[in-house]
């Protein structure tokens, strides 16, 4: 892919995920749809997105195509320690 398409690529990733982000109104499928098509754009299988509360604890709010090993007790590799 030549380096102008990789950029409208990204550039076209961008604009729907903006329009996932204004169109949504359950918070929860709209981190799907921006995760699912930030996997798609940066052409990677595996994701996540962490909020962080008030109390500094990172909270896994969305993921996608999580290898077994961090599945594992209710993805309690991905939600223990720190990042």
């Amino acid at each position: 892919m030549r380096e102008e398409e990789k950029r409208m690529h990204e550039l076209q990733a961008l604009k729907e995920i903006a329009e996932s982000l204004n169109e949504a109104t359950e918070l929860e499928r709209m981190l799907e749809q921006v995760l699912h098509k930030l996997l798609q754009a940066m052409n990677l299988e595996t994701g996540w997105i962490f909020f962080i509360n008030e109390n500094g604890r990172h909270e896994l709010a969305a993921y996608a195509a999580l290898p077994p090993a961090l599945l594992i007790e209710q993805k309690r590799p991905m939600c223990e320690g720190r990042c």
